[in-house]
């Protein structure tokens, strides 16, 4: 009981975490894109440091899921449509953060395409966090 109360801690203190980073680092970016110049590097900082805990974030969420729902009652066997629908948005949401980061790399290399597709991979970060936050409710609620 006791460990499955501090996995279930540090699972959602993960989602919490890795919701700073996903809404965080677009409200950031649109803050840096008003900015000049020479103020654009510690912005750029900033993002760096929100990134680097988000891909921290996502690596125990996976971790501490999985130990979850192992140690659950039926494991994997045991879990209904809205539990794969949530898997499913996980998959999408790493691979959009994945993305996001290679995109970042580019748009700060002065890819021009890049920088104007940053926002949009932003808002659908965002989405898939919160439909993910949805499909666990009614996955588990």
């Amino acid at each position: 009981m006791l460990w499955g109360t501090l996995l279930l801690w540090l699972h959602l203190g993960s989602l919490a975490l890795g919701g700073a980073a996903t809404f965080g680092i677009p409200v950031v970016m649109m803050r840096a894109a008003r900015e000049p110049a020479p103020e654009k590097a510690s912005f750029g900082k900033a993002v760096e440091s929100l990134s680097k805990v988000g891909m921290v974030a996502i690596a125990l969420i996976v971790l501490t899921g999985v130990a979850l729902v192992l140690a659950g009652p039926g494991g994997l066997a045991g879990m209904g449509l809205w539990f794969w629908i949530k898997m499913l948005l996980v998959v999408l949401f790493i691979g959009n953060v994945l993305y996001s980061r290679a995109n970042g790399l580019r748009a700060r290399a002065g890819d021009s395409a890049a920088m104007a597709l940053a926002p949009k991979l932003g808002l659908a970060g965002m989405a898939l966090l919160l439909a993910i936050v949805g499909a666990a409710v009614l996955a588990f609620g």
